[in-house]
């Protein structure tokens, strides 16, 4: 037991050195080492645990797990919005860039950032649907949407002056 204590709090050493002597990106600063890895949380999209498997300078990250943080308590009752396979997915592409990336964890930001970023926009998406057929009718439209790229919405309302004359507007 004394032992892998030891072992642990030299591993966790070597990786706070191996973040110190890195590139790190700057959303990715939120960070936490114990137990031999790090967890690495970009609020609201994603957090990641990582170790290393030697105290060499080419010892390559090694991904222990993905988290997807972006979520929305209307749709599937708080239920993740990502199935399990697509996060292996995810979980098998960032590991293949790690063995021979030159900024490992730029990388990991990169991809994740960019999948969270389409989630987040299929989110929008889905309440201005719901809001359209639920409360606001014709008064929202969704003039285009590009699964992950684009969400153009727009919406009528009435733009009052102290005059007390209203005159139709288009935001």
């Amino acid at each position: 037991m004394v032992i892998e204590i030891l072992v642990l709090d030299r591993l966790n050493q070597i990786i706070e050195h191996r973040l110190v002597t890195s590139e790190l990106p700057p959303q990715m600063l939120q960070l936490k080492i114990g137990a031999g890895r790090v967890r690495i949380t970009v609020e609201h999209e994603f957090q990641v645990s990582l170790t290393l498997m030697g105290d060499g300078p080419t010892v390559p990250w090694t991904l222990l797990e993905i988290e997807i943080l972006v979520e929305d308590k209307e749709t599937g009752e708080g239920k993740s919005l990502v199935h399990p396979l697509q996060v292996h997915y995810l979980h098998q592409l960032v590991s293949s860039y790690l063995a021979d990336s030159a900024r490992p964890l730029y990388d990991i930001y990169t991809i994740l950032h960019s999948f969270s970023q389409s989630l987040q926009l299929e989110v929008l998406h889905s309440q201005v649907v719901q809001l359209c057929r639920d409360r606001l009718g014709d008064n929202v439209r969704v003039h285009e949407y590009q699964p992950g790229r684009l969400l153009a919405v727009s919406y009528w309302r009435e733009v009052t002056g102290r005059e007390a004359r209203s005159e139709p507007g288009y935001a």
